[in-house]
């Protein structure tokens, strides 16, 4: 059976066989802080944040332009890198989809202030063609 595997090389791809999954990553660097505006326009990317410094319990939003979505689309994000803090937990989920653009939302769940960049993978599904 075929694997489906992630490098930053490839990006979202299928280990053996013909056809199948392959994506390419869009990658962005957010500019000035973490609320400022990126744009990416993949199915897939991934977002390296500013410089976070989020309280525990607090939260940031940012909007991310995307000309691939679509205000029916769904898209998934996670957490992907953060080497900040131990006991600052970063959390990253999605709300506000309308055409060509989402609302990035990072959530600190730690028990420690956040004080570092983090890189946030997501994913579009159902696509505007």
């Amino acid at each position: 059976m075929p694997q489906i595997k992630f490098t930053d090389a490839k990006g979202l791809y299928q280990e053996t066989g013909t056809g199948g999954l392959h994506f390419e990553i869009d990658t962005v660097t957010q500019a000035t802080n973490s609320e400022t505006a990126v744009t990416s326009n993949g199915v897939c990317g991934v977002i390296t944040t500013a410089a976070l410094n989020e309280a525990t319990s607090a939260s940031t939003g940012f909007t991310v332009n995307n000309s691939k979505v679509a205000a029916t689309s769904l898209v998934l994000a996670c957490v992907v890198d953060y080497d900040g803090t131990a006991n600052g937990i970063p959390v990253a989920t999605v709300d506000d989809i309308s055409a060509g653009a989402f609302t990035m939302r990072v959530s600190n769940a730690g028990s420690a202030t956040l004080d570092a960049a983090c890189k946030i993978g997501y994913l579009v599904i159902g696509a505007a063609s």
